[in-house]
């Protein structure tokens, strides 16, 4: 049994950053931030050390970048197109799947 649980851990580790790997990046293009600064705004905030000294700023600048009514849009799971990539709509779907997808 602790065999099964820990192939599927390691399955699913080796999957979940594929899956939001799109996303982020096309994110980190149209804010100006780093991949892994993305992903500690869309995702879980504790697995990264710099949260408690970086996350307020990095909000910020992505709030910028998106501006206030695309970034509630984005919270929201609803799409929104990004100005980088005309034509090109992201979409974090339910918050929760995305932030565990990450």
């Amino acid at each position: 049994m602790n065999a099964r649980i820990a192939i599927l851990a390691l399955a699913m580790a080796a999957t979940a950053p594929a899956f939001g790997a799109e996303l982020v990046a096309d994110l980190a293009r149209e804010t100006g931030l780093s991949e892994r600064r993305v992903q500690m705004i869309v995702g879980n905030r504790t697995p990264f050390a710099e949260y408690r000294t970086s996350y307020s700023r990095s909000l910020a600048q992505f709030k910028r970048a998106l501006g206030n009514e695309r970034y509630e849009r984005l919270v929201a799971g609803l799409p929104i197109e990004l100005e980088s990539q005309p034509g090109r709509t992201v979409s974090l779907g339910n918050r929760n799947d995305a932030a565990s997808a990450l």
